[in-house]
């Protein structure tokens, strides 16, 4: 059951379905994703991420200003851990979010 926590919560995240008195349903968009070929499925899926996760937006955004539509991994990872620290100081949580090393960088692939 454990297992099952993780995913019902990114189906609500991603406007897939609704969680009421125990009971899950599937919104519109998730029952138009279920029943969806698999290259619909990716198209909703992306659009779900972009609508609903600020910081895939701001990726997105950066790498398709960018010529090459590249930037460097290490821009991202330090900018989360900036927000993530803000969210640690007006909480008071006393916890480190550590994130590992960039390598690389990020490619928008059309």
């Amino acid at each position: 059951m454990d297992e099952l926590f993780p995913l019902i919560e990114t189906l609500q995240l991603l406007g897939f379905a609704n969680v009421s008195a125990g009971d899950i349903e599937l919104t519109a968009l998730g029952r138009a994703y279920a029943e969806a070929d698999m290259l619909a499925r990716k198209q909703l899926f992306a659009e779900a991420v972009l609508k609903h996760i600020p910081l895939a937006a701001h990726i997105r955004r950066v790498l398709d200003e960018r010529p090459g539509h590249r930037a460097p991994a290490a821009r991202f990872l330090r900018e989360l851990e900036d927000h993530l620290s803000g969210i640690r100081g007006a909480t008071g949580a006393r916890h480190r979010h550590q994130l590992g090393p960039a390598r690389g960088d990020l490619l928008l692939r059309s």
